[in-house]
């Protein structure tokens, strides 16, 4: 998870998850090369599959 891998801490993980869930628009911003993308696919586990298309 991203707390293991020193992005972030507990509590920002779960409000980021909880963001998802709760469908919530979420904007991610950075320079080249500092994990956007990475971040996404990240978030995309906490879509539930019904919701993916």
């Amino acid at each position: 998870n991203m707390m293991e891998e020193g992005y972030c801490d507990d509590m920002m993980e779960t409000f980021l998850a909880n963001s998802v869930k709760a469908h919530f628009n979420t904007i991610v911003c950075g320079l080249p090369g500092t994990g956007k993308t990475e971040l996404v696919k990240y978030l995309t586990k906490y879509i539930p599959p019904y919701e993916k298309q």
